[in-house]
């Protein structure tokens, strides 16, 4: 989808001016076509699977086949590592001190020549081209009728605002003094003819401050600024994330706290997704109940795999039950999940937004961490042992995705039941470092099910 996307971009005859460090689609067909390495238009873009095959072969050339430690997975994430961190093969090979950073250097610098041999991209490439092209360029010119130019960060932001019909020259310009990147964005109008004893204005607008999502829409509503509202980096997910913001918004309005609001939201989702959850757990609830069953072919077939399997696709059938249906639901929460962790990652309205109790900051981790007793005594945690810190809504999300599984019907296999009784505490050290408002919702939606599942399973059971 994200190569079609881009060469669908990169096909067309213009692009309107973004933020600085997009590295959306929009700015990728300036940046390709001031590439100094032969890439062009028609470049492959490689994926995960595609990386471990350029790995492997490099490595088959190299005749490291027997160099064990130097497996794909490792250097791969050593790849993708030296990428992010925009090192030249030239500092990777002066920092190399053992046999195997030699190795690793080697191998990067065949994976790199691959590549370009290849006419290929990688992602780490399209997350740094714009920095790195900017770089090598010193200066990239565009022009468009219209749009904005700016620099941003995740919260702030100034931008240049011309007359949107107005042909426009814009320039992003890098250069290096005094040991600091200095980066600027600027813009050329057309020429203006001045007639002897006439006068001309000329206006345009500046924007600087805060990305309030309010004013940002105001202004692009009312100055008919192209895309201005995409200076809050909404992502990918845009046509999802930006509604779900709105809604939060618009219940703040009401409530006058985001952290009810999320809570709001989370029962609005619920009721949303409430004919599927209740099909889901009407076959759970089935499916629980006919556990003693399932046990007993288990133990009538033993390591008869196929005859089980067999029987109880039939037992499935004969009572109506689904072993998949609980699936769906999950399924469609999950991009509301990721949805709610940008909001709360961009928008600057959610930082510093207070809940209740500990919680004065709800883009921010619980602070309350088990390491330190939940606030009873200070200690700055080292980085190391962040991951064990972990709050008291996280524990309480942990505790209430226990008590639901539960009530799901228990695995007819050991292991996947083994596996399954981990999975609470998994979720609690993952999400313990997560927006504490993400983990509110996660857990509040917990418990809607569990209500929701219960009571359902209460008339299976009967019935």
């Amino acid at each position: 989808e994200m190569k079609v996307r881009i060469q669908e971009s990169i096909s067309c005859d213009g692009v309107n001016v973004g933020t600085f460090h997009s590295i959306g689609a929009r700015m990728l067909r300036m940046h390709i076509a001031s590439l100094n390495d032969n890439y062009n238009s028609s470049f492959t873009i490689y994926d995960t699977v595609d990386q471990k095959s350029v790995i492997k072969e490099v490595i088959e050339n190299l005749n490291l086949t027997e160099f064990k430690e130097l497996n794909i997975g490792f250097l791969k994430m050593q790849i993708d590592k030296f990428k992010n961190a925009n090192l030249s093969i030239k500092d990777i090979e002066s920092k190399a001190q053992t046999f195997e950073d030699e190795k690793i250097a080697e191998v990067y610098k065949a994976y790199c020549d691959t590549l370009k041999s290849n006419n290929a991209l990688d992602f780490n490439d399209l997350l740094l081209l714009p920095i790195r092209l900017l770089k090598e360029n010193k200066k990239i010119k565009h022009t468009s009728i219209g749009g904005w130019i700016g620099i941003t960060d995740k919260y702030w932001q100034t931008a240049i605002i011309p007359n949107q019909n107005e042909p426009i020259h814009q320039t992003y310009s890098y250069s290096f003094a005094e040991n600091v990147d200095n980066f600027q964005t600027d813009i050329v109008g057309e020429k203006i003819a001045v007639s002897n004893g006439a006068s001309v204005s000329h206006n345009f607008k500046l924007f600087a401050g805060p990305k309030i999502v309010s004013v940002i829409d105001a202004y692009m509503e009312e100055y008919g600024i192209q895309e201005f509202d995409r200076s809050v980096d909404f992502g990918w997910f845009y046509f999802l994330t930006k509604p779900i913001f709105n809604v939060l918004q618009f219940v703040f309005g009401y409530v006058g706290n985001f952290g009810w609001s999320i809570i709001a939201f989370t029962i609005l989702m619920r009721i949303c997704f409430f004919p599927l959850a209740q099909q889901s757990f009407k076959s759970m609830a089935k499916m629980k109940k006919l556990g003693p069953e399932m046990q007993r072919l288990k133990e009538q077939y033993g390591d008869d795999r196929a005859g089980m399997q067999k029987e109880m696709m039939a037992l499935y059938k004969r009572e109506k039950a689904n072993p998949i249906a609980g699936c769906l639901p999950i399924l469609l929460q999950i991009p509301v999940f990721f949805a709610l962790y940008k909001v709360l990652f961009v928008t600057i309205e959610m930082r510093h937004a207070p809940f209740i109790g500990w919680i004065h900051d709800l883009s921010a981790p619980d602070p309350l961490g088990l390491l330190t007793a939940f606030g009873f005594f200070d200690w700055n945690v080292p980085g190391i042992l962040q991951l064990f810190n972990i709050g008291i809504w996280p524990i309480l999300m942990g505790i209430s995705m226990f008590l639901q599984q539960k009530l799901n019907p228990a695995p007819v296999d050991k292991m996947q039941a083994k596996i399954f009784m981990f999975l609470p505490i998994v979720f609690t050290f993952v999400l313990g470092g997560f927006a504490a408002g993400l983990v509110i919702y996660w857990t509040t939606n917990n418990v809607l099910s569990m209500a929701q599942q219960y009571v359902i399973q209460r008339k299976i059971i009967k019935s």
